[in-house]
């Protein structure tokens, strides 16, 4: 095992001016990659390659060592390191750099060994790192209870070391917004740590139905309906904080788009950005529920409030009205308002108050979606016929609708079908 203090050469264990060189460089290379200068670790990282201190073409696995609470080894003291040292040159056997820098971060750099000169690495040496580390880690708790270890596989090379490093960087923040209980964790490459991003809302639709069904219920613990919608969230988001903060967002997106379109709560009472404010104020998994929580419980309130005093009764009859009617040409806001003896602009103001959206709007946006799924059931049937079907006058009327909605003519949406 090689052990280098990096970016301290006077700290390096070997009184070889060649180690101390070595360790420099190490502790360059890590702090180039944890300041983000991607195009500055080149030439840093040839004159490791020239030192043999990378494998040419052969594989490295990347290890953060931390803390919870973020506590720090004491560098003026490296006497503290030693059983860390001393269980790691146990168990692991391959050439090992001990990366410590001066700003505190410590990462090992692990080579797997090299088959020859085209091949990558054997993979195998993953799983028996793994295995390595958690002994590692069964020795070293007794001097550091708190200790974390994880691990991400790579390919040796510029720009795999730089994502590798900054990607433990975002897994570490993961790490500790999960849970405090010290681990020896493994993330793949594969893992794509930057990913797990979404821009469609729908993935959040049958979560929404169902948080939505349990908060309007006589019988809803709202602590628990938050832990099963954050335990949904968390299993779609990848392991890193930026991932989990997009999944977050998107669910709280879809979730009160959904409540103010089905008029679970008047949409006067949804300001979006502000409870995206007050949901996404979160370090940790505890602090996520807690928020969903307090949004949750207002939420219940507020629609039990309209409920009680008939608020919801007339708007909503007046939306199954439509629903139950969109087929029929004739049907229009005029004739909606005249039917249920209120004016255009009366009528207008309170459909929009309550569904966040205006009833010209929700009527034609009802009628393209009835149109599209009567020719989704029967791709055969004529556009003048699905026309007349669906509550249009007339076909260009029905045109002008799939452009608007689809970006696509009514026959381009049937040829994809």
């Amino acid at each position: 095992m090689l052990v280098y203090y990096s970016l301290q050469p006077n700290l390096c264990t070997s009184d070889l001016p060649e180690d101390k060189s070595r360790a420099a460089l190490c502790g360059e290379l890590l702090t180039l990659i944890t300041a983000n200068h991607i195009r500055s670790t080149r030439d840093c990282l040839s004159k490791l390659e020239n030192e043999q201190i990378i494998l040419g073409n052969g594989g490295f696995i990347a290890v953060s060592v931390f803390f919870e609470e973020e506590i720090l080894f004491d560098e003026s003291n490296l006497s503290s390191l030693d059983s860390l040292i001393k269980s790691t040159q146990k168990h692991l056997k391959a050439p090992i750099y001990f990366c410590y820098t001066s700003a505190g971060h410590i990462y090992y750099l692990i080579c797997y060994p090299r088959l020859d000169e085209k091949s990558e690495g054997d993979d195998s040496y993953i799983k028996e790192a793994s295995e390595a580390f958690k002994k590692i880690y069964n020795e070293t708790k007794k001097v550091y209870p708190k200790i974390h270890f994880l691990l991400s596989d790579m390919l040796t090379g510029e720009k795999s070391i730089f994502i590798t490093t900054n990607s433990l960087n975002h897994a570490k923040e993961y790490c500790l917004f999960k849970t405090s209980t010290p681990t020896v964790t493994h993330i793949s490459m594969q893992d794509v740590l930057h990913g797990g991003f979404i821009t469609d809302t729908d993935q959040y639709h049958s979560l929404c139905v169902a948080v939505t069904k349990t908060l309007v219920s006589n019988n809803c613990d709202c602590n628990a309906l938050s832990e099963f919608a954050a335990k949904e969230v968390l299993k779609n988001a990848a392991p890193s904080m930026e991932s989990v903060h997009h999944h977050a967002q998107i669910f709280m997106l879809s979730f009160t788009e959904y409540l103010t379109e089905n008029g679970v709560i008047n949409s006067s009472y949804l300001d979006r950005k502000e409870i995206l404010h007050r949901v996404m104020r979160f370090e940790t998994e505890i602090d996520f529920i807690n928020n969903l929580t307090d949004l949750l419980s207002e939420l219940r309130r507020q629609f039990f409030m309209l409920e009680s005093v008939g608020k919801k009764d007339l708007i909503s009859t007046v939306r199954s009205f439509i629903d139950e009617n969109i087929t029929d040409p004739s049907l229009s806001l005029q004739s909606v308002a005249e039917h249920f003896d209120l004016s255009p602009t009366q009528l207008t103001r309170q459909f929009k108050g309550y569904f966040g959206i205006t009833l010209y709007s929700y009527l034609q946006q009802q009628r393209f979606k009835n149109a599209q799924k009567k020719l989704q059931d029967n791709p055969k049937i004529t556009l003048q016929q699905l026309a007349l079907k669906s509550g249009y006058n007339d076909i260009s009327t029905m045109y002008r609708a799939f452009k608007k909605y689809e970006g696509i003519t009514p026959g381009n949406f049937k040829n994809s079908l």
